[in-house]
């Protein structure tokens, strides 16, 4: 997405050059006839990426891994193989909040 607007360090905002009244108008006219405030659309949002994620996970499921926990520092979740024995788990990658996965075996 193109943004039509700078959200300043401070927290104003300003435009950007290659914007316009018309463009920033335009944009704002298309949120507002979508009827949902930024705070419902943001629901709407994490409502899909929750389902998405778990989509995901049951795919992995399906072909003998599973989400081995979500590590908020690397903002990932490791991908498991289950081990022979209890406590024998193996990670073999990890998965991104975009859901891209990146696999280590």
């Amino acid at each position: 997405m193109t943004r039509l607007t700078i959200r300043n360090s401070d927290g104003s905002v300003s435009q950007p050059t290659h914007s316009t009244f018309e463009k920033v108008f335009n944009k704002l006219a298309e949120y507002e006839d979508l009827g949902k405030t930024p705070e419902e659309l943001r629901k709407i949002l994490l409502r899909y990426k929750v389902l998405e994620f778990n989509a995901k996970i049951k795919e992995l499921e399906s072909k003998g891994f599973r989400s081995g926990g979500y590590d908020m520092q690397t903002r990932e979740t490791a991908i498991v193989k289950e081990g022979d024995a209890p406590h024998k788990n193996e990670i073999v990658g990890y998965m991104d909040d975009d859901l891209n996965i990146r696999w280590i075996k």
